[in-house]
């Protein structure tokens, strides 16, 4: 109790701040986990399955995805709300990230199903996600916490690289779509289940 306290006044945070800033923390946590071992295993799957000529335009396609996603979600956000669509976006890229644990014998719908989940769907639930925290702060709140929330994306990289560097080279691409699902899962499991009132 007394090291919560002490941490709570080192970062500047009131007792109120405490469980909010904690949920999105873990959540800004997961989401920047989740993108770092996408990004990986979109490169890994087109040099392993193709080529390296073949990378700029798998780039290029995973920009249109994103653009796609930008379009569809802009419809969809006029029909559900945040929070539905944080479920949706979530759902939708665990399907298809198990489709292409599937179908990982079929190179193109192995890397198809994988930039379909991360590309149109994943990029769009960091934003939808980032949107949704806003409220659970007023704007004098958010001068103070969301640099603090923010570093999740650093400590989410160091995270990822750590996990890459220790297992990158001792399991498949298929183990490490099972980690990208397990990381997803757990973003899914805090914002339902451990998400605090709002204010």
């Amino acid at each position: 109790m007394n090291l919560t306290k002490h941490l709570a006044k080192l970062l500047n945070l009131t007792s109120n701040d405490i469980n909010r800033v904690l949920f999105a923390w873990t959540l800004k946590l997961f989401i920047n986990i989740g993108k770092i071992l996408g990004w990986t295993l979109m490169l890994a799957t087109t040099i392993t399955y193709f080529s390296i000529k073949t990378l700029p335009t798998v780039i290029i396609i995973n920009a249109i995805f994103i653009i796609i996603g930008m379009f569809l979600f802009s419809v969809l956000i006029e029909k559900l709300n945040s929070n539905k669509l944080i479920i949706l976006s979530t759902i939708s890229s665990i399907i298809f990230l198990t489709l292409s644990s599937i179908f990982i014998s079929n190179k193109f719908l192995f890397l198809l199903f994988l930039l379909i989940a991360f590309s149109l769907f994943m990029s769009q639930l960091d934003i939808l996600t980032s949107n949704y925290l806003e409220e659970y702060f007023t704007p004098q709140e958010g001068e103070r916490v969301f640099p603090i929330i923010d570093s999740a994306k650093t400590i989410g990289g160091i995270l990822a690289g750590i996990l890459l560097i220790t297992f990158g080279f001792y399991i498949l691409l298929q183990k490490l779509i099972w980690l990208f699902i397990i990381f997803l899962i757990s973003f899914l499991f805090v914002f339902l289940l451990v998400k605090p009132p709002l204010p």
